[in-house]
């Protein structure tokens, strides 16, 4: 151990001495000396010295055969220790108490002017830190490799392993290239149809508590909401989130709040069988198999219906299902009218997709509405630019680009409270960030909980400002949907649920915090997610009341 310190400081001062190097050059070279005997990729060193570069490019192998999957990476572990721009910055240990509060703090001691450092984990070995914008873009554009650890079996368990969170190499690029096609805006021209429909049944739960002054519980209501719109928009299916709101959790509702929090017990046990047994016959894995058959059940259902109908001659309905089917078939004839085909490649994934926006579009909304109900002048902006734009209808898809306040509010929120606080990635070639070659198959974290609230990139950044989205900001700086070729498809269904979400409450309404909600957040290891102190449970406790100016 002694001589291992030894040989690090002769490492530092080494670096530190070599005065007539320039410090990218110098980051250059002490990255690859130490990373000398790792296999990847041939890499280039930017703004580097001859020497420099011919060290790195020593680092790299042959490359990989044209036969090779272009996106399969290597397995080993990336050792960063010892490198002066990558310090220590935690361990597991500093996760185990407040996952959140444990990622601000490790953001914190990352290198003031690299703003990288390394975490030591016991599972993953070394695991980069990235929190500067244009090495957090850098990242995303670059890598489409995600780095899940324990979050893949649970997630497997529960979705099944052909969902496109899970997927990874050249099976992802496939199924992610059918959902892009189906989440074009061109394909989705019911949407405004439907996500009024929704939207009616989520005025009926506001209108009934509003005129009982019940406190109630934001989080569940719009809950009902995204369910409702997203199965709608999804399959053309009345799934009865919002008729059955007052009767308690709807079994797909059920099945996403079990996955939220058997997830985080499942993915960070310190044991292998509880983090990685999903076969065995006990309590645990029959319960992860009935709350996953609990939400597909709808979805094989309603793929047997429509299959059938398209076997009897019927013009199916244009809608989301229907387009992924369409495409899917297309790039393979053999799915056409095989339901579990179909349901395997595509109805996981639908599944996965009313889970995604039930896990980030639903506590977004609820603390927009938190905190308007906390800034009653943004309040008042919000009721404005409603009144003016909608003048007592629901938005539809045209009207979202002139209802811009309600968007701002909407990006704040998420800049605040980002239901994805930690984007991981393993990184799928390598990638100079401030000099420094970061090799293929690095495991790297990006904090979005903390690059939304860094001062060098947001003007007074705990303060809840929605008119700081009226200027460009600087691309990776806020990365909510992620960025790059892995970022969020159904990005624009939740600005737009989101913002008819805080339509449908300002038109007639106003909110104001309960006086016993003790607002906190939790992290379940999939979201970050509004949490009551006062009664110990996920919910956002508000009152609604009927607009006095109308």
């Amino acid at each position: 151990m002694k001589a291992r310190e030894e040989e690090k400081k002769a490492e530092r001062m080494a670096v530190v001495a070599d005065a007539e190097t320039s410090a990218a050059e110098r980051r250059v070279r002490t990255t690859a000396r130490h990373l000398v005997g790792i296999q990847t990729q041939a890499c280039a060193a930017i703004g580097a010295t001859e020497e420099s570069a011919a060290v790195a490019m020593a680092v790299g192998g042959s490359g990989q055969s044209e036969e090779d999957d272009p996106y399969a990476i290597e397995q080993d572990f990336v050792d960063l220790d010892g490198i002066d721009e990558i310090p220590l910055v935690g361990t597991d240990v500093d996760l185990s108490e407040d996952y959140v509060a444990g990622l601000n703090m490790m953001a914190q001691r990352c290198h003031p002017e690299t703003k990288l450092g390394y975490v030591d984990t016991i599972e993953s070995g070394h695991i980069l830190m990235v929190t500067k914008p244009a090495s957090v873009r850098k990242v995303l554009t670059s890598s489409v490799q995600h780095f899940l650890g324990g979050l893949r079996p649970p997630s497997a368990a529960f979705f099944g392993h052909k969902v496109l969170f899970i997927l990874e190499g050249k099976e992802w690029l496939d199924l992610r290239n059918v959902l892009k096609k189906s989440f074009q805006k061109h394909n989705v021209g019911l949407m405004s149809e439907d996500m009024a429909w929704a939207a009616e049944g989520f005025d009926a739960i506001l209108n009934k508590y509003a005129q009982s002054g019940e406190d109630l519980d934001f989080m569940r209501a719009v809950g009902a909401f995204h369910l409702n719109a997203i199965a709608k928009v999804s399959f053309d299916y009345d799934i009865g989130a919002i008729e059955g709101f007052e009767d308690g959790e709807h079994p797909i509702e059920e099945s996403f709040e079990y996955l939220l929090e058997e997830l985080p017990r499942r993915s960070y046990a310190p044991d292998w069988e509880t983090q990685n047994d999903f076969e065995s016959d006990n309590e645990d894995n029959r319960n992860m198999a009935k709350y996953s058959w609990q939400a597909r059940d709808v979805i094989r259902t309603v793929i047997r219906k429509r299959l059938a109908e398209i076997e009897a001659g019927a013009t199916p309905r244009g809608d989301l299902l229907q387009k992924m089917i369409d495409v899917y078939t297309e790039d393979y004839p053999e799915a056409r009218g095989d339901e579990e085909m179909l349901t395997a490649e595509l109805g996981d994934n639908l599944v996965e997709i009313m889970f995604a926006g039930y896990n980030t579009a639903v506590p977004t909304s609820a603390h927009a509405l938190f905190l308007l109900a906390n800034y009653p002048e943004y309040a008042q902006r919000v009721k404005e630019e409603v009144d003016t734009v909608l003048q007592g209808r629901r938005p539809t898809m045209d009207d979202i680009k002139s209802l811009k306040f309600c968007e701002r509010v909407y990006m704040e929120a998420l800049r605040l409270f980002p239901p994805a606080s930690l984007i991981a990635r393993q990184t799928t070639k390598d990638v100079e960030l401030d000099g420094m070659i970061i090799p293929r198959a690095t495991r790297v974290w990006l904090p979005a909980c903390a690059i939304h609230r860094d001062a060098d990139s947001w003007e007074d950044p705990m303060v809840f400002n929605p008119d700081r989205f009226a200027s460009k900001i600087v691309r990776g700086s806020f990365i909510p949907f992620s960025d790059g070729p892995r970022n969020c498809a159904g990005r624009n269904f939740a600005m737009y649920e989101g913002i008819t979400a805080l339509a449908t409450v300002f038109a007639k309404y106003d909110v104001s915090v309960n006086e016993s909600f003790d607002h906190s957040t939790v992290f379940t290891g999939f979201g970050l997610r509004p949490f009551d102190f006062n009664t110990a449970r996920v919910c956002m406790r508000l009152n609604v009341h009927p607009r006095q100016d109308l």
